[in-house]
Parts: C-alpha cells; structure tokens; sequence
C-alpha cells in the first residue's frame, strides 16, 4: 500500500532530490501544502518532479492564497480538502515532511 508524502516546508532542489532518492516508491503520492507549493514553480524542483511517475498533487486553497493557481505543470494536480482526506485515509501512512 502507498505511503502519502505531506510536503509542507520548502527545499533545496538536492533536499528534494535526496528525500525523492531516499523515501518515495513509484506508488506513493506527494502533497505539497502550505508553503511548500513555491516550489512547484521553480525549474530545478519542477523539473524534477515532473520525471516521476508519482501522483503529484497541492492544495488548492493553497495555490490560490499565493496567487499560483493557475501556474502550476498540468502534471501537478490542484485538489481540495475533501481529496487530501481521500489520500490519507487511503494510505498506509502518511509521511509529513
């Protein structure tokens, strides 16, 4: 079963390199929230994360209360609360990071 990635802090692009490296399975989800969405904007973590086959999501409420709503990769998923709860109730864990 999938363990879901709670990214809530932003990193170096070799933080996220090193954790991607270190602690995600092909299967499991990440959840960028809070200030961690800054950093879906910025080449090297983009870049970066668009190579995995990982379900990307971050919080809608989120992107638009800093104005990225509607700048972040398509392969980037905007979601709401009621599908952040789906994807911690249908992970085996949830890992904050």
């Amino acid at each position: 079963m999938s363990k879901l990635h709670l990214i809530s802090q932003p990193m170096t692009a070799e933080q996220l390199q090193a954790s991607i490296a270190r602690y995600i399975a092909a299967e499991d989800p990440l959840l960028f929230i809070g200030d961690a969405v800054v950093v879906l904007l910025k080449h090297p973590h983009r870049d970066l994360l668009l190579t995995l086959d990982n379900s990307i999501y971050a919080l809608t409420a989120d992107l638009k209360s800093r104005g990225l709503a509607d700048k972040i990769p398509d392969l980037i998923h905007s979601c709401h609360d009621d599908k952040m709860v789906e994807l911690t109730l249908t992970s085996s864990q949830v890992i904050s990071w």
